[in-house]
């Protein structure tokens, strides 16, 4: 008899190890660069081990991880390669690919969803509404926030639409377990905590020498997603620490420039591209 896909799910995710956290912490015979290709190493190894493990399951994925090196050669991700659907409207795609997906998930032993797609959550409980999918699926990288009104109700609901085939949650911290079980419903045993981690493989690993205009030491810092930049921007003033803040072009940058105004060492930053944030993440000295 074939496993129910709860544990089908347990048997495919729960031997894998969690990635061992950077934390560059400069023993006083080892220099940073060599510290920094130590930690690399182990990273080599653990995503090794990740992949021999993977190799023996078969895996579909909406999750497009180009950059990690295995997840090609051990996981299947759904694309849209038609010339017409690249050229649709965004909603059209989205409903090409829940399409692809519906019609695929079944020859897989486990499908990986993001949890910060609605398309994937609405794909998921459509899906368990189709009796003849049984392919356990594993939402990760689930970083929700709560709606309000008649926007929670749908999210509860969507939630419990799938939770035939939804057999595992990943949140990014411990404290997000009860949270996640009271807000949104889903069971404490299908939900388990997995700290984001940044891989510094597929990018430069070399720390970048600082300019030769002999720019002081600067922390680096981007992005909009769960940070509060009113308390962190306020205490580096207050510190005189030296900041860069690399943004979009957005209504929330103008908000963030507002309260840096008079702060002479914290810069927001709008014209980078991702090359130029890896580069200035390569010439900081914190992040």
């Amino acid at each position: 008899m074939a496993p129910a896909p709860l544990d089908a799910a347990r048997q495919a995710t729960a031997p894998i190890p969690l990635q061992p956290p950077i934390r560059i912490r400069t023993a006083p015979t080892m220099t940073k660069t060599s510290e920094i290709e130590q930690r690399l190493e182990e990273q080599r190894a653990w995503t090794a081990e990740v992949e021999r493990r993977a190799s023996g399951l078969r895996i579909l994925s909406t999750l497009p991880y180009r950059k990690v090196p295995f997840w090609t050669r051990v996981v299947d991700t759904v694309a849209l390669e038609h010339p017409r659907l690249k050229a649709a409207s965004p909603r059209l795609r989205t409903w090409a690919l829940m399409g692809k997906m519906l019609l695929q998930a079944n020859r897989y032993e486990l499908v990986l969803l993001t949890g910060g797609e609605r398309s994937d959550l609405v794909y998921a409980a459509v899906a368990s509404l189709c009796p003849w999918i049984r392919t356990p699926h594993v939402i990760v990288d689930a970083h929700w926030q709560q709606a309000q009104g008649i926007g929670h109700r749908l999210q509860r609901l969507l939630l419990r639409m799938s939770r035939r085939l939804v057999a595992q949650v990943q949140p990014h911290s411990e404290e997000e377990v009860p949270l996640y079980h009271a807000l949104f419903g889903i069971p404490l045993e299908r939900l388990r905590a997995i700290p984001w981690s940044t891989s510094l493989l597929g990018f430069p690993d070399k720390p970048a020498p600082g300019p030769d205009d002999g720019e002081a030491p600067f922390i680096l810092t981007g992005g909009y997603s769960f940070r509060d930049y009113r308390v962190f921007l306020a205490a580096a003033a207050q510190a005189g620490l030296r900041v860069k803040v690399g943004l979009p072009k957005a209504g929330m940058t103008e908000e963030i420039a507002t309260l840096v105004r008079g702060s002479p060492h914290i810069s927001v930053h709008t014209d980078w591209s991702n090359a130029e944030y890896v580069r200035q993440m390569q010439r900081c000295r914190g992040g």
